[in-house]
C-alpha cells in the first residue's frame, strides 16, 4: 500500500519532496527508483529512499506500518503496535509541526494509541477511513443506478466490522435524500458481499492499496489548502458526539494543522446507537493497548 500511496502523492498531489523509508532500504531505493522515473515526465517531485533522520522537518508523515495481519486486524494489532511506538517515539523531536496520517489496520487504535503516547497535539494525529465512504457511495451509486460522484455520504465509527453507514446524510447532486428501506438492505448487502468476495475469494494477498491511494491523496490535499471540503477520516473526539479520548472515524475539516473541525452529524436513533456500539468497542481495544504499552 505505501508504493501506491507515493505513486499517487508523486502524480498529482503538492510536495516537492517524498521520502521512502522501510526497514529493508533496498525495498525502499528500488521503488523509489522506479516512481521517480515514473513520473519524471509530468511531475517535479523529488522521490528518494531514506533514513528515519529524513522525518526532521517533515510537513506530512504517512504511516502504513505493519508487521503482518493482512485483513486480520487484531491479528496485526498484535504484532505492530509495540514497533510502531519505537518508530514514533521520536517524531515529537524530529518532526514537531507534522501532521501524521497512518493507515495501518486497525487504524482507530493505532491512531489513538500514537496521539496519547508519542507527541504532538491531538488535532495533528489523523487515521486514515476513507475507504469505508468510498466503498458505502460506490453501492449507493449501483444501487441507485447513479455514478458515485453524484452521491454525497459517509460511514462513521470504526474502520472495521462496527463501521456505521449513515444513510440520513445521503446527498445526491447537493439536495438530501433519503433511501427507502429496500434500497438500504441493498446497499448494505452488496457491501457486505463485496467485502466478502474481497477477504474470501481474492486469496488476501494485498490491501486496497490504488482505494487507499487516492484516499491518502484527497487528505494531503486538504492539509495542503488544495481542497477544502470535509472528509471523513479517525482523530481524536474531545466532547464531539459525545465522546472523548478516542479515535474514532467521523467527518472532519483539516487544515495544515490537521483536524481544524470535528463535524458532528444529526444521527438518526439507529446510527446513533450503532456509533456508540462502535465507539465502545474501539475504546476497549484502546485501553488494552495502552496498558499493555505503557
Amino acid at each position: 500500500m505505501g508504493s501506491c500511496i507515493a505513486r499517487a502523492l508523486a502524480d498529482g498531489a503538492p510536495g516537492d519532496e517524498i521520502v521512502l523509508y522501510d526497514a529493508n532500504h533496498g525495498h525502499a531505493l528500488n521503488h523509489a527508483m522506479d516512481l521517480l522515473e515514473s513520473v519524471c515526465l509530468t511531475s517535479a517531485a523529488d522521490v528518494r529512499a531514506g533514513a528515519l533522520t529524513d522525518m526532521q522537518s517533515s510537513d506530512i508523515i504517512v504511516n502504513v506500518m505493519s508487521v503482518g495481519g493482512g485483513a486480520d486486524h487484531m491479528k496485526s494489532l498484535e504484532q505492530t503496535a509495540s514497533e510502531m511506538l519505537k518508530l514514533f517515539g521520536h517524531v515529537e523531536r524530529l518532526a514537531p509541526d507534522a501532521v501524521v496520517i497512518t493507515a495501518s489496520n486497525p487504524v482507530d487504535v493505532y491512531n489513538g494509541l500514537l496521539c496519547r503516547r508519542a507527541g504532538l497535539p491531538a488535532e495533528r494525529w489523523l487515521g486514515y477511513s476513507y475507504n469505508d465512504t468510498i466503498r458505502f457511495r460506490r453501492t449507493l451509486g449501483r444501487v441507485l443506478k447513479l455514478p458515485a460522484a453524484r452521491i454525497n455520504a459517509c460511514m462513521i465509527g470504526e474502520h472495521g466490522a462496527t463501521k456505521v453507514p449513515v444513510f440520513s446524510s445521503v446527498e445526491i447532486d447537493g439536495k438530501p435524500f433519503i433511501p427507502d428501506p429496500e434500497q438500504k438492505a441493498a446497499v448494505l448487502s452488496e457491501m457486505t458481499e463485496w467485502w466478502d468476495v474481497y477477504t474470501t475469494q481474492t486469496g488476501n494477498l494485498r490491501t486496497a492499496g490504488w482505494t487507499s491511494a487516492f484516499g491518502v491523496a484527497e487528505m494531503v490535499k486538504r492539509i495542503s489548502g488544495i481542497e477544502s471540503s470535509p472528509m471523513p477520516c479517525s482523530c481524536m473526539l474531545d466532547g464531539q458526539y459525545g465522546l472523548t479520548g478516542l479515535s474514532l472515524g467521523v467527518p472532519v475539516r483539516l487544515d495544515r494543522g490537521g483536524a481544524a473541525e470535528i463535524i458532528e452529524l444529526e444521527l438518526c436513533p439507529d446510527e446513533k446507537e450503532a456509533f456508540e456500539t462502535s465507539a465502545a468497542k474501539i475504546r476497549a481495544l484502546t485501553e488494552d493497548v495502552l496498558s499493555r504499552y505503557a
